[in-house]
């Protein structure tokens, strides 16, 4: 871990590095480096300071060891593996930047996309969608359906305002 602190009126500040060393006998040694900010500026003043600053952070670490002096972990399962589905190809690069950027907003908020007949999220949203001929619908409980068809081109950037109309 590294941290720095700030520049006072006598010195460019500090760069500090914690790191936390395993020992053989299954306990650890925390390690801080401290050092002055050599900012290629005006000379500074330390005063010991990066020494005071490394002692606090011991003196703060003992306080909090001192009241709880076994300290928790946590493992993460492992995530069970899933195979991709038999008809997914990888997209290059080149294929992600053939896609068309679609925004579309909608009156009021929260509305449900679909993208030819598939949900595609809620408004507002920035949906990527391949080149071609495609049909935006929005809707939402209490509304009337709102439905645009649309082709888009490569690299495109498209935006949708669909204001649903109470029913």
């Amino acid at each position: 871990m590294t941290f720095e602190t700030g520049m006072s009126a006598l010195s460019n500040g500090f760069v500090a590095n914690a790191s936390v060393e395993q020992l053989p006998d299954e306990t650890s040694k925390l390690i801080i480096n401290v050092q002055q900010k050599n900012t290629g500026g005006k000379g500074g003043y330390s005063f010991n300071a990066g020494d005071r600053m490394a002692n606090k952070f011991f003196e703060q670490v003992d306080e909090e060891l001192a009241r709880e002096p076994t300290q928790r972990i946590a493992v993460k399962p492992e995530e069970p593996h899933v195979d991709a589905p038999p008809d997914a190809k990888p997209t290059t690069v080149k294929e992600q930047a053939e896609n068309a950027a679609v925004t579309v907003n909608s009156t009021p908020d929260g509305a449900d996309v679909s993208v030819d007949g598939n949900f595609a999220g809620n408004t507002p949203s920035t949906l990527m969608l391949s080149p071609g001929k495609h049909t935006v619908n929005v809707s939402a409980a209490g509304y009337k359906g709102w439905s645009r068809e649309l082709t888009v081109g490569s690299g495109s950037e498209i935006k949708l305002n669909a204001t649903l109309e109470k029913q």
